[in-house]
């Protein structure tokens, strides 16, 4: 079973991707957080195999946040789902401003998913 944080700020697209990943066969949402304290709190505790990311959360940034989560020594996978489409915050992405490899993933709509491995 492969276990699920979500983290966003907006509680109805949290309830969404929860939803969406209990529906899929071999994985279960652990917890859902709101904030960036709270994510990272959770995944000390938690310890999810994979990590849901928003990058516009109330307190940090989520690619911050990341860093955080690397630094305190969470070792889960993470995707970053974002409907980010400035220029800069796509670009920072694919730069690896995380220190993170990173892999696009195309979108046909104004949303922009990225994940981002160990």
């Amino acid at each position: 079973m492969i276990t699920v944080l979500v983290v966003d700020d907006d509680f109805r697209v949290a309830r969404i991707h929860s939803a969406f990943v209990d529906r899929v066969e071999g994985f279960r949402t652990i917890g859902v957080a709101g904030n960036g304290a709270e994510a990272l709190e959770m995944a000390r505790r938690l310890v999810p195999d994979l990590i849901l990311l928003d990058l516009y959360l109330p307190d940090v940034f989520g690619l911050d946040l990341l860093n955080q989560m690397r630094v305190a020594g969470v070792e889960g996978d993470v995707i970053v789902i974002s409907a980010a489409n400035e220029s800069e915050t796509v670009e920072a992405v694919h730069a690896g401003r995380s220190r993170q490899p990173t892999v696009g993933v195309s979108i046909p709509t104004s949303a922009s998913a990225t994940a981002v491995g160990r």
